[in-house]
């Protein structure tokens, strides 16, 4: 089976009053990582600027995934009830044309022997990096009855089938690779802790 990592290329800087606001609250103040069981929810963000043209965006820090509603369409069919959308805001004003996108439920993207790990001494967490592209794979064993993924690294996994429907040369911002598919993990790790946080 082919699959294909979908992400963007732009990051949006974030609105200092909300990022402080959302660190207080959804944060370990020790690794500055946000807590996994947020994603089970919808994010609504505050940017710093106008995201622009750009198909996908990412508001970094804190590492929130937003679109654009109208390449977000592509995929409705797909979105399963776990992937939850929210807003995007400037300045107090709603921007309708993006939508925010998270899951706590990811495809979990796995380096090679070079992975980087620690584990958080303040809220237990397991941060782990899979280190260059070059190196990224996914699981055969993790994908599930589904086309369409939220990716651990953010952005979207998706079947060629589905990749198909992105028009080449119509979408800015975006960035196509395909991602190979294992049997077996190449990081030492048989099985990743279920501490694992989101990068």
């Amino acid at each position: 089976m082919n699959m294909y990592h979908v992400d963007t290329k732009t990051t949006c800087d974030p609105d200092d009053k909300w990022l402080m606001e959302f660190e207080e609250k959804y944060s370990c103040p020790e690794c500055r990582m946000v807590f996994r069981h947020v994603f089970s929810q919808a994010i609504d963000v505050a940017v710093d600027e106008h995201p622009g043209v750009a198909a996908m965006n990412c508001v970094t820090p804190p590492f929130v995934d937003f679109i654009r509603c109208d390449f977000l369409d592509l995929f409705k069919d797909v979105l399963k009830e776990d992937i939850h959308i929210g807003r995007v805001f400037r300045h107090g004003q709603l921007l309708e044309q993006y939508r925010t996108f998270t899951s706590e439920n990811r495809l979990i993207v796995r380096g090679r022997e070079n992975v980087h790990w620690r584990k958080c001494p303040a809220c237990r967490g397991f941060v782990y990096s899979p280190g260059d592209f070059c190196n990224w794979y996914v699981l055969s064993s993790s994908l599930i009855e589904r086309d369409f993924y939220i990716s651990s690294k953010g952005g979207f996994i998706m079947t060629e089938e589905l990749r198909s429907r992105i028009e080449k040369g119509k979408w800015k911002g975006i960035i196509i690779e395909k991602i190979p598919v294992l049997e077996k993990p190449l990081d030492g790790f048989d099985q990743l802790p279920k501490e694992l946080m989101f990068l």
